[in-house]
């Protein structure tokens, strides 16, 4: 029997039936050990098993209650912090620590709260004469206290004085408390107390190392231990006589490439070894990263277990959920984490993915508030019913009406979750975040009753009203650091718990991770509000962040002494996540040394048998020097097979399905169907890039997009844009009602006017975020506007006629035609298309059109308006405009057709040619509708347009230049479908 199990049985032998308590660090250690102990074979009758806190929750928790008193909550403390925190900062006037108080708020309060269980009353200390940073200390620690008096609100530290005051120690009961059992001062006075100095220690004196100073081992030195013999793990000789090498047989050493791959270890040899996983325990050195790993490793392979500190509710989803929830509201509602959420599924309604796509398409800008969401979509909706150009066709392509309605609906029913006001109650943004899960993601039963039974218990606890979106910070930041499901040991189960809390199971098997010198013993950080040395200047009680590496190692040192069979201890020497090396630490290093193991052996990082293998990807990579390997894993990934397919595909140098050709004719994509309607934007990124068209139009590809925005602009290009559209549409509308024709000196203020009209609203959907981005678009939109005056001033011979005349929309009135127009250029080349003329001028007895441009001309040929075909919307639209001048019957035609540029790249310029010839046009398509009519949609360009292309990232580097366009003629010289192909593509390229 260990020794420690030896010394609690001689205790409960010395009272059989007396009144007996053993004090433990928590309640998972004393039920650990006492099933430890019943698994001996031995009776505990009368043990009662109690923490500090326990005991002194039963002498005076009732008294309390009966005053009127509650229980603080755990952490409603932090909340306090936030209203006491700028008070404590004003009345010390340093504008330098006002700007940092924020930041320090946790440091303030683990200060607090150490000062709390050390029972100091700071009033009567000297930390006022020092600096800025003690004053504020003071300040808060005196507010601190006073909001337990005013609030009738107990923590630990009144429980203990209250105790202290109406304790009548207990008679004929017998004590004895584990030495690792944390013991601040106002507990160790209450037990001194209580237990009148007649009290047995259990653990061990000879450990090499000093106990931890505020332990119980150090607490109460003095005290015995009970008489007895047991047996001590050889582990812990390394500290006092050393190992030798016969002690490999009970402690292993192993070395692991990355973090992962020592959990990994653990359960490789459990499931190689067939140990029980009720004879493991696993400690960890460090809660960071080794908890979720190994939570996550148990789900994984579906391995039950218990956590002795509990599982982080942020490994859950719905802890994930809630946590990103009050994030969302704390940082002021933005798209981008919402659509997230949505991606993610921690928003698990099943219209998410839909929420996603349209918050994406509306570019939802920063602001307070819902309304943006709403005017945005407001926005979108009225671009789907009046708008669906060239723009808003491929902005908004695939959307419905129905679905943004469907959307706002979701959204108000989220926004109307959150408590409005400038100051609300944490029991209101409590029970939104609760709402929120009931109602947005499939919460875990479990999980959700541990966050509402704690959140609840903190709502209580704070009586004050603060704003929403501290709060909600808060609220993230409390749920990020909970954890839930604290379990003791359990049959059948592994047991997991931090190296603190570790060796109390006396199973078999221990595995202590974590033993790099980047992880163990720790670093000795000091507290940024009382340095170690002005700690103990103010009290000797005082907790030392310098002894915390010592703590770990004398942890160690215990957990080996109490091994009752195989310890194995791993360290990482590279770590995965950032390729560094790392070192074993010293303790590790020793341990080998001693024993004389040299090299230390590396474990594995994949398994070498089936039998180690931990899921079915593990047994297939065990299973790769078989013969029948590749295709076992063929048959159990068939997408594997896919890629390797598409990789060997792209790799030819002939054409495949995966450049384009679908190999077949493909007569119902043909442009010269009569059920498709097309527009000239449509048709032109055919032209520029079929590939870009096939993955956009008929694959329906739609890349997720962040939007990224740049600090400089007030507006994105296409928001700048429509904003001068529509005042030059507005501004020559109202010029035509009055009958009056463009003047610079008669309507320079007219147009200013509208101007800030246009700028006014587009601040609703598009709030100011940089004063200085905003000022400089709105001197750019102004320069644009007197430009755009100033060249219309000029025109004498022409006459404003119509604008946004549009065809194909449904709408109807002057030169407007309902129905798509069909473009016939040619016997074999008929087009139905729609779109909307920004404007229609009379030139005479015939009429010019044009289309506003406010980027740069530089993708436009002065020579070639239709620059071989990829620039098709001037000539377009000049037929559109012809054939509805036929319909109703005016005389005249289009003499005229082009682009003003009237932004302050171009100043006005105009690019304008009188429109070819029908026949001409078709022989200019004509090659390009054939390659779609037989299934053609080649990654051929005319020139560079991969730059701002949205699949840039998908097929840049794939494109099709001259050479590998003749290495695919070569290969394929010999098929017969590709040769119907090629005279087509030839054509098309050469024009």
């Amino acid at each position: 029997m260990q020794y420690h199990l030896a010394q609690l049985k001689a205790f409960c032998d010395a009272h059989p039936i007396g009144a007996k308590v053993l004090i433990v660090p928590t309640m998972t250690v004393g039920h650990d050990l006492a099933i430890a102990l019943a698994e001996t074979g031995y009776s505990w009758l009368n043990l009662q098993i109690e923490t500090p806190r326990n005991l002194a929750e039963k002498d005076a928790g009732a008294l309390l209650i009966a005053e009127g008193h509650s229980r603080m909550a755990q952490d409603a403390d932090l909340f306090w912090l936030d209203e006491m925190m700028p008070r404590a900062v004003r009345e010390v006037n340093d504008d330098y620590f006002a700007q940092q108080a924020t930041a320090l708020t946790r440091p303030f309060l683990r200060t607090l709260r150490v000062l709390r269980a050390a029972g100091l009353e700071l009033e009567t200390d000297s930390l006022s004469e020092k600096g800025t940073r003690h004053q504020v200390l003071q300040r808060l620690y005196q507010t601190y206290c006073a909001t337990f008096e005013r609030d009738n609100l107990y923590d630990n530290a009144v429980l203990y004085q209250r105790a202290l005051k109406h304790l009548t120690p207990s008679q004929n009961t017998h004590y004895a408390i584990l030495d690792e059992t944390p013991l601040p001062k106002l507990a160790f006075d209450y037990l001194s107390k209580k237990t009148k100095g007649y009290i047995c220690r259990i653990g061990r004196n000879n450990m090499g190392v000093s106990p931890p100073p505020h332990s119980a081992a150090k607490r109460f030195e003095k005290a015995p231990y009970p008489a007895t013999t047991g047996k001590i793990g050889v582990g812990v000789n390394i500290s006092a006589s050393g190992l030798n090498p016969r002690d490999k047989s009970q402690i292993q050493l192993r070395e692991t490439l990355g973090i992962e791959t020592e959990i990994s270890t653990v359960l490789r040899d459990i499931r190689s070894g067939t140990i029980p996983l009720d004879a493991v325990e696993i400690a960890y050195t460090s809660e960071m990263p080794y908890v979720s790993l190994l939570c996550d490793a148990v789900q994984r392979y579906g391995l039950p277990a218990t956590f002795a500190e509990g599982i982080p509710i942020s490994t859950t989803r719905t802890g994930r959920a809630l946590v990103n929830f009050y994030r969302w509201v704390g940082v002021g509602y933005p798209a981008d984490e919402l659509v997230m959420m949505c991606r993610a599924g921690l928003i698990a309604s099943e219209g998410a993915s839909v929420i996603a796509t349209v918050l994406q398409h509306a570019h939802i800008g920063e602001g307070e508030g819902p309304r943006r969401y709403f005017t945005a979509l407001n926005q979108i909706k009225a671009d789907l019913r009046h708008r669906e150009a060239e723009n808003s066709e491929t902005d908004h392509r695939g959307l419905t009406l129905e679905e943004i309605e469907a959307v706002e609906e979701e959204l108000k029913r989220l926004f109307d979750l959150i408590p409005s006001g400038p100051r609300v109650s944490l029991g209101a943004l409590v029970n939104a975040g609760l709402q929120f899960l009931a109602h947005f993601a499939n919460a875990e039963d479990e999980v959700l009753t541990a966050i509402r039974d704690r959140l609840h218990h903190v709502a209580q606890s704070v009586r004050r009203k603060a704003p929403v979106r501290r709060l909600a910070n808060r609220l993230s930041e409390l749920i990020a650091n909970l954890s839930f499901k604290a379990e003791a040991a359990k049959s059948g189960h592994l047991s997991i718990a931090p190296l603190s809390r570790a060796g109390y199971t006396n199973r078999a098997h221990i595995y202590i991770t974590g033993l790099d010198e980047v992880t163990f013993p720790g670093g000795a950080i000091e507290d940024p509000i009382l340095l170690d040395g002005e700690r103990s200047g103010v009290s000797g009680e005082l907790e030392l962040r310098r002894t915390r590496p010592a703590e770990q190692v004398w942890h160690l040192i215990r957990v080996l002494g109490m091994a009752s069979n195989k310890v194995t201890l791993l360290s990482c020497h590279r770590s995965l996540s950032d390729s560094r090396e790392r070192y074993p630490a010293a303790l590790f290093q020793q341990a080998a040394e001693q024993m004389n193991i040299n090299p230390i052996p590396v474990a594995p990082t994949l398994p070498q048998t089936s039998t180690q293998a931990l899921d079915d990807a593990e047994a297939l990579i065990a299973h790769h020097a078989s013969a029948d390997y590749e295709s076992v894993v063929h048959q159990t990934f068939p997408h594997l097979v896919a890629g390797q397919k598409a990789r060997r595909n792209r790799e030819w140098d002939g054409l495949t399905t995966y450049d384009g050709w679908l190999g077949k004719p493909t007569p119902e994509l043909a442009i010269t169907e009569q059920h498709r309607i097309f527009s000239p934007s449509k048709l032109e990124m055919l032209a520029r890039c079929p590939y870009r068209y096939f993955l956009n139009y008929v694959l329906e590809i739609q890349p997720i997009e962040k939007t990224e925005t740049d600090p400089t602009r007030w507006l994105d290009p296409l928001s700048y844009g429509a904003l001068l559209h529509s005042l030059f549409h507005k501004f020559m509308q109202t010029l035509k009602a009055r009958g009056e024709r463009p003047d610079r000196e008669r309507h320079g203020t007219l147009i200013r006017e509208i101007l800030e009209r246009e700028i006014e609203a587009k601040k609703e959907t598009h709030p100011v975020e940089h004063e200085a981005a905003y000022r400089a678009d709105v001197k750019r939109l102004l320069q644009a506007a007197q430009v755009f005056l100033s060249v219309e001033s000029d025109q004498k011979d022409a006459d404003p006629l119509a604008f946004e005349v549009s065809f194909g929309f449904g709408e109807s009135g002057g030169l407007n035609c309902e129905p798509p127009v069909i473009l016939e250029l040619a016997e074999d080349v008929a087009i139905r298309i729609r779109g909307r003329i920004d404007r229609v001028d009379r030139v005479e007895d015939n009429f010019a059109i044009w289309d506003y441009k406010t980027g740069s001309m530089a993708q436009y040929d002065e020579r070639d308006l239709l620059k071989r075909g990829t620039h098709l919307q001037w000539a377009l639209y000049a037929y559109a405009l012809n054939s509805i001048l036929r319909q109703q019957r005016e005389p005249g035609r289009v003499q005229l057709s082009g682009y003003v540029f009237p932004g302050d790249r171009e100043h006005g310029r105009r690019l304008s040619e009188t429109p070819p010839a029908p026949e001409t046009l078709a022989n200019v398509l004509r090659p390009l509708l054939e390659l779609v009519e037989k299934g053609g949609f080649f990654h051929i360009q005319k020139s560079q347009e991969c730059d701002y292309c949205i699949y840039d990232r998908v097929c840049s580097k794939e494109r099709l230049d001259a050479n590998a366009l003749a290495a695919a003629r070569e290969t394929m010289d010999d098929d017969p479908d590709f040769a119907l192909l090629l005279d087509s593509l030839n054509r098309w390229m050469g024009i």
